[in-house]
């Protein structure tokens, strides 16, 4: 009995895939540099208004998912 699953897993990858995988790769810098520069104005602004921590905490936190 034949299985699909090791069929596809065997299977070389094709074109389409290299530029799904470059573009999520691409899309997660674009989107890591635009967070940190959100969360320098963040840092800079805490000292000020105290709800920035949080935010600031959230950013970080959402900076380590899209890493992983």
């Amino acid at each position: 009995m034949d299985d699909p699953f090791r069929r596809w897993y065997s299977s070389p990858l094709r074109s389409e895939d290299i530029v799904a995988g470059g573009s999520m790769v691409a899309l997660s810098l674009i989107f890591l540099i635009f967070y940190g520069l959100v969360m320098f104005l963040l840092w800079k602004s805490s000292k000020e208004i105290i709800g920035f921590r949080y935010l600031l905490s959230s950013a970080f936190a959402e900076c380590q998912v899209m890493i992983h």
